[in-house]
């Protein structure tokens, strides 16, 4: 059973921050924390197991950011935080994907037992989790455990640098990154990884999502900007 899950808490209300952290270490979880939507689309490439996003401000970027995690993460627990007592927020919340929806101010003991159980749903192990789920056969499934990528066809290795990159051309919006994007996500420059270098890169990677199944266009150059991925892919 996995203990320590990836946590991550989207919010830019300090005192929310300081007392969500704390609710959550009383249940043994540490959280990652970023202050906006943009930063988790600049910064965040860990694996996720629980996302927590606060919608009580930028509603309609928050949600955005719900549903196209949901697509990507159909096993990712979801929590979204609105303000009191608004309901259309709430239930748009809940068709965006979210597992659980609170009003702020929180309240500790329904926080500590609503985020208990949904923890304990996601220390189950991955079998159990995918138990009883469709059999899509032409779905994309990018493994967080194997490092791996698994189509129709067969199930493809892929180095670290492939699965970060595919893993985060999933998560972004439209499913593409221009390429300082690429550059700023890999730790590198023009210098340090020449462009041609980096085009060999994507070759290999294109090379491997056709291999399992995708067709020949999952993973197109878009002129003069970067990259767009042109299937879905689901994170596990």
């Amino acid at each position: 059973m996995k203990l320590n899950l990836n946590v991550l808490l989207i919010c830019n209300q300090p005192e929310l921050v300081e007392h969500i952290k704390a609710l959550m270490a009383e249940l043994g979880q540490e959280v990652d924390v970023l202050h906006s939507m943009d930063a988790f689309e600049d910064e965040y490439s860990r694996d996720l197991d629980l996302c927590l996003l606060d919608a009580s401000q930028a509603c309609e970027v928050t949600f955005e950011l719900t549903a196209r995690l949901r697509a990507v993460h159909p096993l990712v627990g979801l929590v979204c935080f609105t303000k009191s007592h608004c309901v259309p927020k709430r239930i748009q919340a809940f068709k965006s994907g979210a597992d659980h929806v609170m009003s702020q101010p929180l309240d500790p003991e329904e926080f500590k037992q609503m985020m208990g159980s949904l923890i304990h749903r996601l220390q189950l192990s991955p079998s159990a989790l995918h138990a009883g789920a469709s059999d899509d056969l032409q779905r994309l499934e990018l493994s967080s455990q194997k490092r791996s990528i698994c189509g129709p066809e067969e199930e493809i290795n892929l180095t670290s640098t492939e699965y970060l990159l595919l893993q985060s051309l999933a998560r972004a919006k439209d499913r593409a990154l221009e390429i300082w994007q690429i550059y700023d996500l890999l730790g590198k420059n023009e210098q340090t990884l020449q462009k041609p270098a980096l085009e060999a890169q994507l070759y290999r990677l294109r090379k491997k999502l056709r291999d399992c199944g995708a067709g020949n266009q999952a993973l197109k150059a878009v002129r003069l900007k970067g990259y767009q991925l042109c299937v879905p892919i689901q994170i596990s």
